[in-house]
């Protein structure tokens, strides 16, 4: 989709701006010829100065009166234009995967939501009147000053045909550099946000150092990138304005001649001057016009780039959702790869789940547990028919219904900046009070929660940064018990509870309403003790499955982790 889509809509204000425009140039190119009858009326009869002067008055009020209405009909549509870009583009944004972020960090599509955007909108706004202001007043001025006399005309316009050849190449190298620096910008952009995310880290390791390091490479690139763009801006500014001043120093040069030797009356050559002048103002600002279309051109590449970016996981044609939606899990002879990595992330898996069981995924980091989990819930899309919820493929369910019947609790919690009741209540505005404690006592949190001051109206600040890490845990268990959804999936989302408290969450989901069916992924096997089933996964494999006591009576990776587990403990 490109920008004239967005125009269409608001043609109406646009050529309502155009009008007024118009006839703000028109009220413009009145006051030179009100100037020479002001001198006319001067040199035969000054009693009738009068009424002119009171009419050059009006005519500068009324010019800037339509002034302010013409930039205000041509800035609105512009607002608006860049609002339904900016709510499309958060739309799109949140139907992208895990592979759209990975081509595009969050500071660099930050970067492009609000600075590029705004580029845009002043291509729409200041750019669009600019243009329609050079126009009208070339074509008015122009045409006025031929009228007076061709031959000054001609004079005072031979500089205005070497500036535009020279502004065609001044135009391509502002883009370039635009890139770069925009580039740059987004780069460094991004850089802060992960760095900042994380500066207790930073701190902890004693990394600063090297971390500043790296921050004043990306500092200096933005810094040469910005510079090299000055030098050209530097250039075409002074052009802008030098060489159509050297027009109007010959012009005058010859025009005062012409006015001694009484070829041309001096009110006649006034209003000559100052048609000129009226021509000097948007050829001034033709320079920022151009720089103004050069960065938004780029900006709308650059988020045409993520517009362009399709969606991995959409819904279907023929999306249904079940009859009977009751929390049954099958996995199909599942292999999985990531896009553009040939080597397997899973392979062969099978897992059938009934309603209300507890399935325990451990093994080794890097064996593909989180994988399995978000294939799950199609936050990853898998071969279509290997993943089923309640017998129907994941691919088959309307995205919206499949994310409510499968929630999921990743390994990094998320919560927003507001207070604790609707941080819960994200996804599930509409549930009442005693749902909300029913979550939350099943969860572990409700009794940490009534300690807080404020309760449930406690504001947990950026992440939830006022919250232990066990506490923020199970407030995003909480958060999915009440979506209502009859599959949980905990992706290592229990570390830092403590081993009493995690088999108390678990009791509580085996016994909860209907009984909840519970994926439990974890490194710790402490936490999956109590599942109907373990599977232990090495590298993309299930190498292992049964129940705890079986498992530890074989001899295999299992045992293995559980007696490094004790010894670790001890």
């Amino acid at each position: 989709m490109n920008l004239i889509h967005y125009l269409k809509d608001e043609w109406r204000a646009y050529t309502l701006g155009g009008v007024l425009l118009l006839m703000t140039t028109g009220a413009a190119l009145s006051i030179p010829w009100t100037l020479k009858q002001i001198i006319l009326s001067l040199e035969i009869d000054p009693t009738t100065v009068g009424p002119w002067v009171l009419l050059l008055v009006g005519l500068a009020v009324l010019r800037g009166l339509l002034r302010v209405a013409s930039r205000v009909t041509l800035f609105d549509p512009a607002r608006r234009v860049e609002y339904k870009i900016r709510g499309r583009l958060f739309a799109h944004m949140m139907r992208q995967s895990r592979s759209f972020f990975g081509h595009h960090p969050i500071g660099d599509v930050m970067s492009r939501a609000t600075q590029d955007l705004n580029q845009v909108r002043l291509l729409l706004g200041p750019g669009i009147l600019g243009v329609l202001n050079t126009i009208f007043s070339y074509i008015g001025g122009l045409t006025a000053c031929l009228l007076i006399s061709w031959k000054l005309t001609l004079l005072a316009i031979l500089p205005y045909v070497l500036l535009v050849g020279l502004l065609g190449k001044v135009a391509r190298m502002l883009m370039v550099r635009f890139r770069r620096s925009m580039e740059a910008n987004a780069d460094l952009t991004a850089y802060l946000q992960g760095t900042i995310s994380g500066v207790s880290l930073i701190r902890a390791h004693g990394e600063e150092g090297p971390v500043t390091e790296r921050f004043q490479l990306r500092n200096r690139e933005i810094f040469d990138a910005n510079w090299s763009l000055a030098k050209v801006r530097a250039i075409l500014f002074p052009l802008m304005i030098v060489l159509p001043s050297i027009g109007a120093m010959v012009t005058l040069l010859v025009g005062g001649r012409a006015v001694v030797q009484e070829e041309i009356d001096l009110a006649t050559f006034v209003a000559f001057a100052a048609y000129l002048y009226l021509l000097a103002q948007p050829t001034i600002s033709m320079g920022w016009i151009i720089a103004i279309f050069a960065r938004a051109r780029t900006s709308w590449k650059r988020l045409q780039e993520l517009f362009d970016f399709e969606p991995q996981i959409q819904n279907r044609e023929q999306a249904s959702i079940p009859e009977e939606r009751r929390g049954r899990l099958q996995v199909k002879e599942l292999s999985f790869a990531y896009p553009g990595d040939e080597r397997l992330a899973l392979e062969q898996i099978n897992i059938d789940l009934e309603p209300g069981q507890i399935l325990g995924v451990v093994g080794r980091v890097a064996s593909g547990k989180s994988t399995l989990g978000r294939l799950l819930s199609r936050l990853e899309e898998p071969p279509h028919g290997t993943v089923l919820v309640d017998g129907l493929p994941v691919a088959d369910w309307p995205l919206e219904a499949l994310r409510r019947q499968v929630s999921v609790v990743p390994q990094e919690i998320f919560l927003l900046t507001d207070t604790l009741a609707n941080n819960l209540r994200m996804g599930a505005s509409d549930v009442d009070e005693e749902t909300l404690l029913y979550a939350t006592k099943t969860a572990e949190i409700h009794d940490d929660i009534i300690t807080f001051s404020r309760g449930y109206d406690t504001e947990v600040g950026e992440r939830g940064v006022t919250l232990s890490g066990g506490q923020r845990q199970r407030t995003a268990i909480a958060r999915a018990l009440l979506h209502g959804g009859k599959i949980l999936v905990l992706d290592d989302c229990l570390s830092a509870v403590d081993i009493h408290t995690e088999r108390r969450i678990l009791s509580h989901l085996r016994s909860a309403r209907e009984g909840i069916t519970t994926v439990v992924i974890s490194t710790r096997l402490s936490a999956v003790v109590e599942a109907d089933e373990i599977i232990v996964m090495d590298e993309g494999r299930i190498v292992q499955r049964g129940r705890h006591e079986d498992l530890l009576n074989e001899d295999g990776l299992y045992r293995r982790m559980w007696r490094r587990e004790k010894e670790e403990a001890a």
